[in-house]
């Protein structure tokens, strides 16, 4: 009995020598700031519209959060700001409505979309990634496809029900089973989804939204014989004026002007001149 408690103890002692902690130790948790997601630098806008949800599951994320909460049974109904996102998985079902107008969305199954702010010209919605959706819009009204690609309403009827589904990885496929014409914006190119029609498009890597042109250049009115270089030209309104010296430009809005194969941007007010280097120079009279 005696030999048994020795050993007991022995082995206690031992026990209490040796960690059974790995070598090496846990590693320290560090704290480190993620990187932007899309839309996390998104700022909110005065819009809202109506989430409902119609089966599970469905989440939504408020404007300025990182973490969402699903809508229960009982509490299925919510307004969303511009900003926020609306997530559903495979099963789930959701509404969106844009009060005050007849256009909405309704979502089924996987589905990541955020509300856009129509005041600034974006897209009431924008569809990230969405596996099938029936969309309805108001004349005017617009929403972005996945892609990055925009559908847009008819002017003057209500458009829809257009069918929107996700193909594959990298395509998309739209039908009009309405009455109006829809136009989807594709880089350059404006495409009429006539009714009865389906468009397969491609997702494009550097993204397949309408591409944004600016205001189109146009040449500057100078006098025959008083500019040897090639003919100048500017985007935005100037003024030619006279000066001895060249080619001088005063811009009465921001404008870019191209001349002697320089382009310089000029803000409101800034003038610019242009002279080539082997005209003698003048002096301007005072």
């Amino acid at each position: 009995m005696m030999h048994a408690i020795r050993f007991l103890s022995i082995a206690a002692l031992c026990c209490s020598c040796f960690s059974t902690q790995r070598v090496p130790g846990p590693m320290s948790q560090e704290s480190f700031v993620l990187p932007l997601g899309h839309g996390a630098d998104y700022v909110p806008g005065p819009s809202e519209l109506v989430v409902l949800r119609h089966g599970d599951p469905v989440q939504v994320r408020r404007p300025g959060t990182s973490v969402g909460f699903p809508l229960s049974f009982y509490e299925k109904r919510i307004r969303l700001g511009s900003g926020g996102w609306v997530l559903s998985g495979m099963g789930g079902r959701a509404e969106i409505l844009s009060p005050g107008s007849s256009s909405s969305v309704l979502l089924f199954d996987r589905s990541a979309v955020m509300v856009g702010e129509p005041t600034r010209a974006e897209p009431f919605l924008e569809l990230i990634h969405c596996d099938r959706a029936s969309i309805h819009l108001a004349p005017g009204d617009h929403i972005a496809l996945v892609g990055g690609m925009e559908l847009e309403g008819d002017p003057v009827l209500e458009g829809g029900p257009f069918d929107f589904r996700t193909t594959g990885r990298d395509r998309i496929e739209i039908a009009n089973h309405g009455r109006s014409i829809g136009t989807i914006l594709f880089r350059d190119q404006r495409l009429s989804l006539s009714p009865g029609e389906v468009f397969e498009l491609p997702i494009l890597p550097g993204g397949s939204g309408p591409l944004t042109r600016g205001p189109e250049p146009y040449l500057l009115a100078v006098e025959p014989g008083s500019w040897a270089g090639d003919s100048p030209f500017a985007t935005g309104e100037v003024q030619v004026l006279d000066d001895p010296r060249g080619l001088r430009i005063r811009a009465t809005e921001p404008s870019d002007v191209t001349g002697l194969g320089v382009k310089v941007h000029l803000s409101v007010g800034e003038e610019v001149l242009f002279q080539r280097l082997d005209e003698a120079a003048v002096t301007p009279q005072p």
